[in-house]
């Protein structure tokens, strides 16, 4: 059989790992820790593999579930067993997220550019939060520009890779007040590269680095769309190493997250006040489930017990005993959280994840922006 296709987490994919909670069948998902500064070389994945498919094990083993059904999974851990001691994930990965169903071969990795916790989940839903952190992390495009050299990077606020460039010859001035006609020619091709670059692939939120006295004059020949991205300008040798520029562009992406964040927050007090915004567990299921959630916020990592409704997969607070809409038995949920946001993707829902931050505590961790 050949190697499944590893995938990057985009929205697309979330819906598809979503509509996997209305099968009758069994999900395994495995989360693996890449982080470089741990498992940098191949006998530390070789163990953490081990402990792995050792732990998806005896969870199958421990499953109520029939001989047929428990034959399938262990099948599916060995499959992943295998998939996993073949270690061509993780290069450049910093996480792995694998799916795989009980009722199918089929094996879904995930490349995450975040570290998360090593774990094994079986359920009726995928594990979608780390996903969904990775969705949530605002994706930067960094242009980098000076008089003749242009660098365009992109990533997130953990990690940035180049993936462009060009230098211009022509004649340097020393006049930093004044742009020769090569410089202003070079700025011109910069923002024509960006347009280009941008109708390839969406650049996300903008950020340009460089000298000073060029920021403005390379902003001023931005198109219109792109000048809509752009979340800030910070100064920086255009020749630096990604990890510099990070570090450089740092507190530009921090301040410009907070600022979402509160633009957000802003909404959610506005909609609460006039029926377009949900506050807490039961009242963001009951929007979930009626497609009006068009932002979901979340705490990092907020766990919350909750009810389903085998039938209809409705969602609802732990001590509704009967689905209101066909009056079939619930089954208790340990993490409610999980089918709400594969309810979220699967309705292209934002999702927002607050980290290290108190604002929804009032509200138990949960609430959602409302589309009406």
């Amino acid at each position: 059989m050949a190697a499944p296709d590893l995938k990057t987490v985009n929205h697309e994919l979330l819906r598809e790992l979503a509509t996997w909670g209305h099968e009758d069948d069994l999900v395994l998902t495995l989360t693996m820790n890449l982080d470089p500064e741990q498992f940098a070389t191949a006998e530390a994945r070789a163990t953490e593999v081990s402990s792995l498919a050792g732990q998806a094990h005896a969870l199958v083993e421990a499953a109520e579930v029939g001989g047929d059904e428990r034959q399938l999974l262990r099948d599916q851990v060995a499959r992943a067993r295998t998939y996993l001691d073949v270690g061509e994930y993780a290069s450049g990965a910093r996480g792995l997220a694998l799916f795989a169903r009980s009722t199918s071969d089929e094996l879904q990795p995930v490349r995450l550019t975040r570290e998360g916790a090593t774990r094994v989940v079986l359920d009726r839903w995928p594990l979608l939060s780390p996903l969904a952190r990775e969705a949530a992390a605002a994706r930067w495009s960094v242009l980098l520009v000076d008089r003749r050299r242009t660098r365009l990077l992109r990533g997130d606020r953990e990690h940035l890779e180049e993936v462009a460039g060009f230098t211009d010859e022509g004649r340097e001035t020393g006049d930093k007040g004044h742009l020769s006609e090569e410089v202003k020619h070079h700025l011109d091709r910069t923002a024509e590269a960006l347009r280009v670059a941008h109708g390839q692939r969406p650049l996300g939120s903008l950020l340009i680095g460089g000298h000073r006295e060029l920021l403005n004059d390379m902003d001023e020949r931005l198109p219109g769309e792109l000048r809509e991205l752009l979340a800030g300008r910070f100064e920086v040798d255009v020749e630096a190493r990604p990890d510099e520029v990070l570090d450089a562009a740092g507190p530009t992406m921090d301040e410009h997250a907070e600022l979402t964040i509160d633009q957000t927050l802003g909404r959610l007090r506005t909609g609460a006040a006039h029926g377009t915004g949900a506050l807490g567990l039961e009242d963001v299921l009951e929007a979930l489930v009626e497609a009006r959630v068009e932002t979901l916020l979340l705490e990092d990592d907020l766990v919350s017990p909750g009810v389903e409704c085998p039938a209809c997969r409705w969602l609802g607070p732990p001590d509704c005993d009967s689905c209101p809409v066909d009056g079939t038995a619930t089954e208790r949920r340990e993490n409610v959280i999980e089918p709400a946001l594969a309810r979220a993707f699967e309705r292209d829902a934002g999702v927002l994840m607050l980290h290290e931050r108190d604002d929804l505590r009032p509200s138990g961790g949960i609430a959602a922006v409302l589309r009406f």
